[in-house]
């Protein structure tokens, strides 16, 4: 826009720039959003038939010669990840019988005196079976039991109380009727976790896990990507509503100004206000 002033309207000619300057601004944005929009319009458009050709070849891939081997280890890792659950329940479930017995028994020690001894072996065997770590079950918890258990079976024996029901009776019976089970149960734990993590290591030597994963994850970045881009759309549009909503009262304002510098004796000359339809 060119604005010359043969009067005495400058602060008219400064506004009429100003608001004209910020119309360009806005419409170049426009255009630029724009174009912003429709290009990921058009990206969208063509998403849709490239995930359904991704989601083909994968089943196509998993049900070819590789996957063989593949399904063979997964079902062996499927049995031994089965079985090592049905194992730390079985520990799982004489820790849950016996702690009654050795919440009794620390009340017991306390009530007579403090045997602060027999309390601290107590609590160390019970932190020690509770330990997520079969090396600290081991050591910290079956290893103390020994030194604990003729603490133990006198107390039960001095304290009718002690023992509630038959299971803890026979769990509480002798030294072994308590280590036998739970150490059976840690061994099969750790053969069972040592067997998964072979396997694992067998899956992850092979190429087609490789190849899997890498087909997985572009359908995952894909299937991501259509609600992101659309999401994005709506949001560009918004922007796109925001600007031409605020441009009819600048615009005209612009109009009035320049009408009303023009009766001032200002020329006015390459005057266009931008087109926001």
């Amino acid at each position: 826009m060119f604005l010359q002033n043969y009067g005495n309207s400058w602060g008219g000619v400064d506004e009429a720039t100003e608001t004209h300057a910020l119309l360009l601004a806005k419409k170049n944005q426009l255009v630029e959003i724009q174009l912003q929009a429709a290009h990921l319009a058009e990206k969208n458009d063509t998403m849709p038939a490239e995930l359904s050709a991704l989601k083909h070849d994968l089943r196509v891939y998993l049900e070819g010669p590789e996957a063989a081997e593949y399904d063979t280890l997964m079902a062996r890792q499927a049995v031994y990840e089965g079985k090592f659950h049905e194992a730390d329940a079985d520990y799982k479930q004489i820790l849950s019988r016996s702690a009654n017995v050795f919440r009794k028994a620390v009340h017991i020690c306390e009530q007579s005196g403090g045997d602060t001894e027999t309390i601290e072996l107590l609590k160390a065997v019970r932190s020690g079976l509770e330990s997520s770590s079969s090396v600290e079950r081991t050591r910290g918890g079956l290893a103390v039991y020994p030194t604990l258990f003729p603490r133990l079976a006198r107390m039960c024996r001095e304290n009718d109380t002690l023992i509630k029901n038959k299971d803890e009776m026979a769990l509480f019976s002798e030294q072994d009727a308590f280590i036998v089970p739970l150490t059976d149960a840690i061994a099969r734990t750790e053969e069972l976790n040592a067997e998964s993590v072979r396997v694992a290591d067998e899956l992850n030597s092979l190429l087609f896990v490789g190849k899997k994963a890498e087909q997985e994850e572009k359908i995952h970045l894909l299937t991501e990507k259509i609600p992101a881009n659309a999401a994005q759309i709506n949001d560009i549009q918004d922007s796109i509503d925001e600007i031409r909503a605020s441009v009819p009262e600048q615009a005209e304002h612009l109009r009035l100004n320049l009408d009303h510098l023009a009766g001032e004796g200002v020329h006015i000359s390459l005057i266009k206000i931008p087109d926001f339809s």
